[in-house]
């Protein structure tokens, strides 16, 4: 093991992003690591979302889970183990045995500057509480820059001042400078987009009256909600 281990190898189970493969195919031939092309997209994803600093494991955990990541046995990974994924070297080319580093033979799926900011976001969150907004913004995860195509995501700063910002810049994976937009600015720039749009009435019709039942049967549902936690509420009084 230790022979492999200076060798750059890999001599346990694959971790989630990766697969085990003999060398040549033979079953008697040396495991490496390889790539997951299903599963390696999703952890670098992960790593990405988390650098943004607007994500906790659990909240990371939830979202990646959505995604589609899973473990070996097709199951999503709990909290513990996205967190651990997160801490490993692995993913940037590192194998850690015993405190020790080596180099490891296998492609790395993050670049460094990505995972020391992960580093740095888990030691913010270490020292203060994550505060999560209670309402996202409904644009959010919809809108894509412009310059590099990377996804804008949202932040609120000071509890009131909201923005987007190009998430291709701020992890550092694109060259792109464009600077952060405001949620104002944003929710004009789209209107402006649909007002561009001359639909067939015929269609429009039929997305009005999609729009209103979908609004109905959210407000039934909220009104039921409410109904019952009120019943539950008389019961545990009573």
């Amino acid at each position: 093991m230790q022979q492999k281990l200076q060798n750059g190898g890999w001599p346990h189970l694959a971790p989630v992003g990766y697969l085990n493969v003999r060398i040549s195919g033979d079953r008697k031939a040396e495991a490496v690591l390889a790539v997951d092309p299903e599963q390696a997209p999703l952890v670098v994803q992960a790593f990405d979302l988390y650098a943004t600093g607007e994500y906790t494991v659990r909240s990371l955990q939830e979202e990646m889970a959505a995604r589609g990541l899973r473990n070996k046995r097709g199951s999503p990974l709990s909290r513990s183990k996205v967190a651990e994924m997160l801490h490993n070297k692995v993913y940037i080319g590192i194998v850690e045995h015993n405190s020790v580093e080596y180099q490891g033979s296998h492609e790395a799926l993050v670049a460094r500057h990505v995972f020391d900011k992960v580093q740095e976001v888990f030691g913010s969150h270490d020292r203060h509480k994550v505060r999560q907004s209670k309402h996202p913004h409904f644009l959010r995860r919809v809108l894509f820059c412009a310059s590099c195509g990377s996804q804008m995501s949202s932040l609120t700063a000071k509890g009131r001042y909201g923005y987007f910002y190009c998430l291709g810049r701020f992890t550092r994976r694109t060259s792109c400078k464009e600077p952060y937009l405001g949620m104002d600015e944003a929710e004009r720039l789209v209107e402006g987009v649909y007002d561009q749009l001359h639909l067939p009435a015929h269609i429009e019709g039929e997305l009005r009256d999609a729009l209103e039942s979908e609004l109905a049967e959210e407000a039934t549902f909220t009104t039921e909600s409410l109904s019952l936690a009120r019943r539950r509420l008389a019961r545990a009084r009573a």
